[in-house]
């Protein structure tokens, strides 16, 4: 590939990039709300004589692991609560890997520049041109 067509290649490329970088940069600029944590189901014994978990058919419920003010903390979520908390730590498991994808997407961006600066140098050798002293 000739060194026009390198350079032309870069430039679009460049250009590729910079519109999917805009794209993962809308999603940053939402005003979704999210919730950092972790939902599951929690099973469980209570402990009490004669319940169906001593024969081991544990409780469950849903729980939600989060970190609050430097401590972990597991908090029971139920009902209405559930749908919206799902919903919230949907919205931040989106927009990490939308960082990550921002992240890869800029290191291709500063890759093809590079090589497009590559291709744009311009040779330059003190033994091709007569030596100049100074006065």
């Amino acid at each position: 590939m000739s060194a026009r067509a390198k350079t032309s290649r870069g430039r679009q490329r460049i250009g590729e990039l910079l519109k999917e970088l805009g794209q993962l940069a809308a999603v940053a600029r939402g005003s979704s709300p999210w919730l950092r944590g972790s939902l599951y189901a929690r099973r469980r014994r209570c402990g009490k004589h004669g319940c169906r978990c001593v024969r081991g058919k544990l409780h469950q419920d849903m729980v939600l692991a989060m970190r609050d003010q430097g401590q972990s903390r597991v908090v029971a979520v139920r009902g209405v609560e559930l749908e919206r908390v799902e919903e919230l730590t949907r919205t931040c498991r989106h927009l990490k890997q939308t960082r990550a994808e921002l992240v890869r997407t800029f290191g291709q961006l500063l890759k093809t520049f590079d090589a497009l600066a590559r291709t744009r140098q311009a040779e330059w050798s003190a033994a091709s041109r007569e030596e100049v002293s100074p006065t």
